[in-house]
């Protein structure tokens, strides 16, 4: 009983060994081939000379030549080699990279006119967009989350759902013009009260996000903030996230401590 346990305590030691230093222990069962190539080379040699001696040969007869041991040889170290290289040999602690543990990150970025404003340059709108792209490739070189975008102004777009395509997120992020692509009208055509509804946006964002990945979502809001209405619309987004239970994480874009002009469409302030 002692004997048994304590061959069973020594074969889990070396197993434990060989998993630090091989990828796959298992294929090192390989080393036998070599092991019967020189058992059956023994058994060839000694019937050949068994033989010769039959024949009445030279003693000469029995010598080997020097190219045939070393090619014997070279075969050998080339199996051996061969089997270790198949086994995967490793080196340092950390054997198998742990998984990155990913999340669902929704971006939502303000397109409101006040985003034109320049006291950031260029101006606050593509200060914004360049630290998203910044983000994006961040998070891809760890790896593991999903990113989405909702742009807003007087109303808010998904403009990407959740994807694990950096390069689709880009892309949209690319695509997102605060001049080209009006959304400052409010919802069926009537118009809003304010051009910056953050509450519809973290809405949207909400929106954005499904059950599956519960738990591991996060809204990243980039604004500057300005809604000249001042009816704490944003409060309706923030109770959404909170019943959903994804936190929210504000960027502030802009100097809040004083006034900036804002360019018209022809570029003047």
């Amino acid at each position: 009983m002692v004997a048994g346990a304590l061959v069973g305590r020594l074969a889990s030691v070396w197993g434990s060994m060989l998993r630090t230093y091989f990828n796959y222990p298992p294929a090192l069962a390989l080393l036998v081939l070599p092991v019967v190539l020189i058992v059956v080379t023994v058994i060839a040699e000694s019937l050949r000379r068994r033989a010769l001696r039959l024949w009445g040969a030279s003693p000469f007869a029995f010598r080997r030549r020097g190219f045939g041991f070393l090619s014997f040889s070279a075969l050998l170290s080339g199996l051996t080699l061969l089997v270790t290289g198949i086994a995967g040999p490793q080196w340092g602690l950390d054997t198998m990279p742990e998984p990155a543990i990913g999340r669902d990150l929704v971006c939502v970025l303000d397109m409101s006119r006040s985003m034109l404003a320049e006291d950031v340059l260029p101006n606050r709108f593509e200060r914004a967009k360049s630290a998203l792209e910044e983000l994006s490739w961040a998070i891809q070189r760890r790896g593991g989350y999903r990113l989405a975008l909702v742009v807003f102004a007087g109303r808010a777009q998904v403009f990407c759902p959740l994807t694990h395509d950096y390069d689709h997120f880009r892309g949209s992020l690319a695509q997102v013009d605060l001049v080209e692509i009006g959304i400052e009208p409010g919802p069926n055509g009537g118009g809003s009260v304010s051009g910056t509804r953050i509450g519809a946006a973290l809405v949207a964002a909400v929106g954005a996000h499904n059950d599956s990945n519960r738990g591991f979502q996060d809204i990243l809001l980039l604004s500057d903030g300005d809604d000249p209405v001042h009816d704490n619309e944003w409060r309706s987004g923030v109770e959404a996230a909170r019943l959903a239970a994804i936190p929210i994480h504000v960027v502030g874009i802009g100097d809040p401590a004083n006034d900036h002009s804002i360019p018209g469409p022809d570029g003047t302030p």
